[in-house]
């Protein structure tokens, strides 16, 4: 008897899984993530 490893989620492509939330608003830039990035990573370190 073979057997061979079942998948442990469906085969996915990317535009099934991009853009799943919903977003109302305009695009942020670049500069507004990185921005939001180290606030939320500060935050973070701050609690440690």
């Amino acid at each position: 008897m073979l057997l061979k490893p079942a998948p442990a989620f469906a085969e996915t492509r990317p535009k099934d899984v991009f853009g799943v939330l919903a977003y109302k608003g305009k695009p942020k830039t670049l500069e507004e993530m990185d921005v939001a990035v180290l606030a939320e990573a500060t935050r973070r370190h701050a609690r440690d």
